[in-house]
């Protein structure tokens, strides 16, 4: 294998995990961990609107219902995301593991001294 390439691919494998590892970082950060920020004047509005205590308990129930599919959906795919992006890491720091070993089978071979050493 020439060096050159090998050297242009361990910059692109070196590249991509220092994306991945940025985008783990910025899922880890942005999890939903506390309560969410509730819009409190449409809240207001709505219920100053309601003309009945029936009307505002289905309501209630419909934005909890909603709120918690949504917040239930949001959590998967945010835990989705972070679990690809560490395999990726992983799998890109396998790569860079193997090619090292490949440059130095390869010098090996060529017999050309071992730089690393």
């Amino acid at each position: 294998m020439k060096s050159t390439l090998l050297r242009k691919l361990q910059f692109g494998t070196v590249t991509a995990l220092a994306l991945c590892l940025v985008l783990v970082i910025y899922l880890f950060r942005v999890m939903p961990i506390g309560q969410p920020m509730w819009n409190n004047g449409v809240a207001e509005r709505r219920i100053q609107d309601a003309t009945s205590m029936q009307e505002l308990q289905g309501d209630l129930r419909s934005a909890v219902s909603s709120l918690s599919t949504f917040r239930h959906s949001r959590n998967e795919m945010l835990l989705t995301c972070f679990v690809a992006n560490i395999v990726m890491s992983g799998f890109l720091g396998w790569s860079l593991f193997m090619m090292k070993r490949v440059e130095r089978k390869d010098l090996q071979w060529r017999g050309v001294a071992d730089p690393g050493r």
